[in-house]
């Protein structure tokens, strides 16, 4: 079992393309076409990575380190970040400014920052950029993706061969 504290910086560009469709008052009665493009990534957390030889697969889960009833459950001293030198809390703004002692959610402390650029409509006729309601509703969807997907006490498992 391996224990890694990953603090990653990303410049990827993923890129989705979809159209919300209108039904009513007449099936397909109005389009309106969406691109969502995440176009930048901070992760900073501890990955627990876990080894099963027998049946050949891995088990990757992160931990919380602020959970007291989690597996680190205050065994080790709680990391400073980065960006503003202290735990960072709810009332943290964008300089990392802090008014409260309250520890911000599991998946904002986990991905501090996701770039997402947001188009809605047609490129030959109107179309909004940057609309930052449905950038932060996105943004919100990925955080609690991770935290329900791969945070303590749930994990993922990859199957590294063929079982028998």
């Amino acid at each position: 079992q391996l224990h890694l504290h990953i603090s990653w910086h990303s410049k990827l560009r993923l890129t989705l393309t979809t159209s919300l469709l209108i039904n009513y008052p007449s099936p397909m009665f109005m389009s309106l076409p969406i691109k969502l493009s995440v176009t930048g990534l901070v992760f900073n957390g501890e990955v627990v990575v876990a080894y099963e030889g027998e049946r050949k697969r891995i088990h990757l889960c992160i931990v919380d380190e602020l959970d007291q009833y989690g597996p680190l459950g205050g065994e080790r001293p709680k990391r400073d970040t980065p960006s503003s030198g202290s735990t960072p809390t709810e009332a943290d703004d964008e300089t990392g400014g802090s008014r409260s002692g309250k520890p911000l959610p599991i998946g904002q402390r986990l991905l501090p920052t996701i770039d997402i650029e947001s188009e809605i409509g047609q490129a030959d006729k109107h179309v909004l950029k940057n609309v930052t309601r449905v950038e932060r509703f996105i943004q919100d969807v990925i955080r609690k993706t991770v935290e329900e997907e791969l945070v303590f006490p749930n994990f993922q498992t990859v199957v590294l061969g063929d079982e028998e």
